[in-house]
């Protein structure tokens, strides 16, 4: 019977002592645990190093328009959120674009794909890249080919012509649409990354021997599909440096008439690697902020000379229309009238000089 009792206060005590020592453990894990999260909370790791595998890259190149200007054209008042320009971190990625291979055939190539919307005849060289196109059945039609970049504008000159004037019966965003995707996939030059992207369309009337946006489609004279390419990065958005004008786009007309259906197309597409992106430093926004007031800055669309109050600081991939080694980040300025401007963000220790090689 005292055996039967002397295994039972054994048993217990080792139950409890099991369970104390179970308790310990699990108090002192989450002490650990705690002290260990403390820890990395006063002295995290340090961030990688920036890859910049391509070592110090050439400015950004904008392009260059009529309505293009410096932001030193402005002076500026900051009034975000909260009064300061925000943390949007210490890096981003650049991108390369790749460039096509010269070709002794490249004026050949061009012609054989040109060919399929009418222009047969042998272009005219307006310098070594730049070759002009004319429609051998109406010479208001006419495309200037760029032989190195694959880039192209065609146009229809409608000045003078009565015929633009009149509206079509099934003229709506979604025909102009249907018309602007047709011709870039008989050309071939609809690319993965453009049928991926964003499609907006906007409206125009003509106005003597321009255009200018119409209110609505019942006074639009031409539909303007605009094709934005795929995102880079989910956080960073891909942006034109026309403000309301893709790299790529395509001014539609109500006209039954094939050649005067399309009125005029910028293809100014580039093909990026998305594959081979490298991190490197950016500057911060207080620091784009600043050389954006020093007049470092390209204003996308100035809506009016004079004060800019900046409302808004993000960061951005500006797509370029000038062929150039690399997309790069830039700092988006948006202000009231709808006025935006960018900074490249890039740290400058990193851009080379204008006397770099």
């Amino acid at each position: 019977m005292s055996s039967l009792t002397d295994t039972a206060l054994t048993t217990k005590k080792f139950l409890l002592g099991a369970a104390i020592f179970t308790i310990g453990a699990i108090i002192l894990w989450t002490v650990f645990g705690l002290g260990r999260q403390l820890y990395r909370a006063i002295n995290p790791p340090p961030p990688p190093a920036f890859e910049v595998k391509f070592g110090k890259i050439a400015p950004i190149q904008f392009s260059v328009s009529e309505e293009a200007t410096t932001s030193a054209a402005f002076t500026y008042q900051l009034d975000t959120v909260d009064g300061k320009t925000p943390n949007l971190g210490d890096r981003a990625k650049v991108f390369p674009i790749v460039r096509p291979l010269p070709s002794l055939l490249a004026v050949e190539r061009a012609s054989e794909k040109l060919n399929r919307t009418g222009f047969k005849n042998p272009p005219t060289a307006i310098n070594d890249r730049i070759y002009l196109y004319t429609d051998p059945e109406d010479n208001k039609r006419t495309i200037k080919y760029d032989v190195v970049s694959n880039q192209f504008n065609l146009s229809y000159n409608f000045v003078g012509d009565a015929e633009f004037l009149q509206k079509g019966q099934n003229f709506s965003t979604e025909e102009a649409t249907r018309i602007a995707r047709s011709l870039l996939s008989s050309l071939q030059v609809f690319e993965k990354d453009l049928e991926k992207g964003e499609i907006k369309t906007s409206l125009y009337k003509i106005e003597g021997d321009k255009i200018s946006p119409a209110l609505s489609l019942s006074e639009a004279d031409f539909i303007r599909v605009n094709f934005y390419r795929e995102q880079l990065d989910e956080k960073i958005p891909l942006i034109s440096d026309s403000f309301d004008k893709a790299p790529v786009s395509i001014l539609v007309s109500s006209l039954s008439n094939l050649k005067k259906q399309i009125v005029q197309v910028d293809y100014n597409y580039l093909l990026i690697d998305r594959d081979t992106g490298s991190t490197y430093p950016i500057k911060t926004s207080t620091k784009a902020y600043q050389e954006l007031e020093q007049g470092f800055g390209f204003v996308i669309n100035k809506s009016r000379l004079g004060g800019v109050t900046i409302r808004n600081i993000t960061l951005g991939y500006l797509d370029p229309r000038i062929l150039q080694d690399y997309i790069q980040p830039v700092y988006v300025f948006e202000g009231d009238n709808n006025f935006l401007a960018v900074v490249p963000a890039v740290d400058g220790m990193w851009i080379k000089s204008d006397n770099s090689q």
